[in-house]
């Protein structure tokens, strides 16, 4: 509900401390020029403008329009979220701290966020947010296209939100990356140990090259950083998590499958889509009745039924349910769908299904073993639900 200018005139003196006077010729001006209310953070800049107001009373003011919190609270988060390197106030910085220690809802912190981001009011930030499905990483794009404001604000926005560095760091990588853009400043920032650590400059890299979520990114991160702590390795190994799962879930296939084909393709997921054309369009080894192999097969009173499953528990765990444990898994699973079809039935394993129950089914455990291209995989032996 809009506010009455009366009201506009206290809640800025309540915001902003400024006199009576001041507010109401801000507030006249502001209906005069624009036929309409302007928003408040636009009265707030306009009296810093004047000089009315001090920088930090103006990103008080702003903050506490838009977070709803107490001006004093507002008065200390912006006081310690200042960039050391520039002493510069940033309102974007002191809102995320306020939205994580003072768990401030999404639908307030998000927008205030935006706001602050991309040095919008509030209501235009709360229109692209619903346009963009409530997330900040897709509103950016899309107010960079619908608003009047230059690419690189839209830039040092993303880079920002993505890796929560100060404006000044932003800026700095951002110039340095150049063509590359914010991909490249996140490569250079973590080279240079800017971020926390490899698992954080993992995730911003994925969330700008993939457009995850963060949870997503997060999972592929921690996947890739129990391998080493080198930055550089972990960033190659989460690419291809993110790129064979897709791949997977492109084809149909299987995870291990999908794997191996990107191994042959050696990360390249064009290649791996050749190859995988390539296997479908092979002659089959053994041609099934009828050419199906996609139903269960016919079993009539007077079938045999001889299965064989060759997978065997060496050295490299083939048989761990990340390897090729699904093969031995399927097996039984047919052996109970048959159960009792035709007249007589053999089932062939290399090994007994209770070593293996008791060797993956007790305890977490995870190994890593390298291919044959280098590149490191994590395999998990052992699952502690069985």
């Amino acid at each position: 509900m809009s506010l009455t200018p009366n009201e506009v005139v206290k809640t800025l003196i309540l915001l902003t401390n400024l006199s009576e006077n001041h507010a109401r010729l801000l507030v006249a001006t502001a209906v005069r020029e624009t036929w309409i209310y302007a928003d408040l953070e636009s009265l707030i800049d306009d009296a810093e403008e004047a000089r009315k107001i001090t920088p930090e009373v103006a990103a008080i003011g702003k903050m506490a329009f838009m977070t709803h919190l107490p001006v004093d609270r507002c008065r200390n988060l912006i006081n310690e979220t200042k960039d050391a390197a520039t002493d510069k106030l940033d309102l974007y910085r002191a809102i995320t701290r306020a939205q994580l220690v003072l768990d401030i809802a999404p639908k307030i912190g998000r927008p205030a966020r935006l706001a602050a981001l991309m040095s919008v009011d509030l209501a235009t930030a709360k229109q692209f947010l619903e346009e963009a499905n409530d997330r900040i990483q897709r509103a950016i794009p899309h107010m960079r296209e619908g608003l009047p404001c230059a690419p690189a604000v839209a830039d040092i926005a993303m880079s920002r939100y993505l890796t929560n560095f100060t404006e000044s760091q932003t800026t700095r990588y951002l110039a340095r990356a150049g063509e590359g853009g914010i991909e490249k400043a996140i490569r250079l920032a973590g080279d240079d140990g800017i971020f926390q650590s490899a698992y954080h400059c993992v995730t911003a890299l994925l969330r700008v090259r993939f457009d995850l979520d963060r949870s997503e990114a997060e999972m592929y991160a921690s996947k890739a950083t129990i391998h080493t702590s080198r930055t550089e390795d972990n960033q190659a190994i989460a690419i291809q998590l993110v790129l064979t799962d897709r791949f997977m879930k492109e084809t149909m296939l299987d995870r291990e499958d999908a794997r191996v084909l990107m191994e042959r393709a050696r990360g390249d997921l064009e290649l791996a889509r050749e190859l995988y054309l390539q296997e479908l369009t092979k002659e089959p080894l053994i041609e099934a009745k009828n050419g199906d192999t996609r139903h269960p097969p016919d079993v009539q009173y007077n079938t045999h039924v001889i299965a064989v499953c060759g997978v065997a528990d060496d050295a490299t765990f083939s048989a761990s349910p990340a390897k090729d444990g699904w093969m031995i898994s399927d097996f039984y699973l047919w052996k109970h769908v048959l159960e009792g079809l035709g007249e007589s039935q053999q089932w062939i394993t290399r090994e007994d299904p209770r070593d293996l129950v008791e060797k993956y089914g007790s305890i977490d455990q995870t190994i890593t073993t390298t291919s044959s291209s280098g590149l490191a995989s994590a395999t998990q032996t052992s699952w502690a639900d069985g």
